[in-house]
C-alpha cells in the first residue's frame, strides 16, 4: 500500500495518491477503515482508566495508588508530572481528559462524587453553573452526602455559605434546588461510573475510538455502499474508490501535479480527441459510451448520457 499510494519510502519528490487522512477513516466516511493506530492505542490504554476505580483490591491498583495517589476526585490517579520510559502510566493517564468526557458518574450513596466539582446532574459540574454560588460556599471538595443533613426527608441540604445571601444569590439558590431536588441518596448503594458512549453503560474500547475519531463532523460518502458492497473483485472496489475522489492518474491529474510533465496532456490515450480526464475516459469516452451501451442492451436498459 506504501509504494501503490505514497510511491514508498524513498526520499525525494513523489507523487502522492491520497492523504493518510483519508485512508483512517471508516468506509461510510469515504476511507478505507484502516483507521488512525495512535487513536486506536489510545482507546485500548482508556481501559485501564476505567478499570482503576472498579478493581480498588487488585495488586496493580494498589502499586499505582501508593505511588502516584489519588486525585482529588477520589476515583482516578494523579497524573505523571516527571516520568521515564519505565512509567507506563504516564502514557496511560494522559488520555484522562478526553477519558473524563465521557464519563458521567451515578450517584449512590454519595460519598464518593463531590458535589460542586464532579459532572453528576447535566453536562457540567454545579461549580460553574453556579459559580457564585460555589465562590461563597466554604465545601470545596465536598462530597455530596457531607452537604445533606443526616435522617432529613426530604432532603435538607447544607452548602455552608460564608454569609447570607442576597436576592441574586438566593434566586440561584432556588434553582440549584430544582436541579437537585429529586436526588435521593441510597446507603446501599455506591457510587458508580456510567459510560456515556454505550446503552450499556460499560466501557468498551471501540466506542472511545470512534470518539476519539470524531468522524460525526465529516459528511458520509454517498458511493461506499455501491462500491464496497459490489460483487467485484477487490482490485475492482479499490479502483473504483479512487474513481470515486477523483484521484486516478489520468494526464489531467498528472498535468494538475506536474505541469509540462506529461506528454500529451490533452489526448485521451482512447480516443485519441479529448483531455483524459476521469469523467471522460469511464463515460464521455466514445470507446467507453458503445461499451455502455452494449451492457445497457444486454441487460434491457436503455443508455442515456
Amino acid at each position: 500500500m506504501n509504494n501503490f499510494l505514497w510511491e514508498g519510502s524513498r526520499e525525494g519528490s513523489k507523487d502522492y495518491l491520497i492523504n493518510w487522512k483519508l485512508v483512517s477513516k471508516s468506509k461510510a466516511k469515504g476511507g478505507l477503515e484502516i483507521g488512525n493506530l495512535v487513536l486506536k492505542n489510545s482507546s485500548l490504554l482508556g481501559k485501564w482508566l476505567w478499570r482503576f476505580p472498579i478493581e480498588k483490591e487488585s495488586l496493580w491498583h494498589c502499586v499505582i495508588k501508593s505511588k502516584y495517589g489519588y486525585q482529588a476526585n477520589g476515583w482516578d490517579a494523579n497524573l505523571v508530572v516527571r516520568g521515564s520510559s519505565r512509567s507506563p502510566w504516564k502514557d496511560i493517564s494522559a488520555g484522562l481528559c478526553d477519558f473524563s468526557k465521557c464519563v458521567q458518574l451515578v450517584v449512590g450513596d454519595g460519598r464518593i462524587v463531590r458535589f460542586w466539582e464532579d459532572i453528576w446532574i447535566g453536562d457540567k459540574p454545579f461549580c460553574e453553573i453556579f459559580p457564585r454560588l460555589f465562590r461563597l460556599s466554604r465545601l470545596y471538595n465536598a462530597s455530596i452526602d457531607s452537604l445533606v443533613s443526616p435522617s432529613t426527608i426530604p432532603v435538607d441540604w447544607n452548602f455552608g455559605f460564608r454569609r447570607n445571601l442576597n436576592d441574586v444569590e438566593a434566586l440561584e439558590v432556588s434553582g440549584l434546588l430544582g436541579l437537585i431536588e429529586r436526588v435521593v441518596l441510597q446507603d446501599s448503594k455506591k457510587d458508580t461510573k456510567k459510560w456515556n458512549l454505550e446503552t450499556s453503560g460499560a466501557f468498551t474500547c471501540t466506542s472511545f475510538r470512534n470518539f476519539l475519531c470524531n468522524e460525526n463532523p465529516y459528511p458520509n460518502f454517498d458511493p461506499a455502499k455501491f462500491v464496497w458492497e459490489s460483487k467485484v473483485l477487490p482490485k475492482v472496489k479499490f479502483l473504483g474508490w479512487l474513481m470515486a475522489h477523483g484521484r486516478l492518474n489520468t494526464c489531467e491529474m498528472l498535468q494538475r501535479r506536474r505541469p509540462n510533465s506529461c506528454f500529451s496532456p490533452h489526448w485521451c490515450v482512447l480516443c485519441k480527441q479529448n483531455e483524459e480526464s476521469t469523467s471522460h475516459i469511464f463515460l464521455q469516452c466514445e470507446l467507453a459510451s458503445h461499451l455502455w451501451q452494449k451492457l445497457y442492451w444486454e441487460a434491457g436498459l436503455t443508455w442515456d448520457f
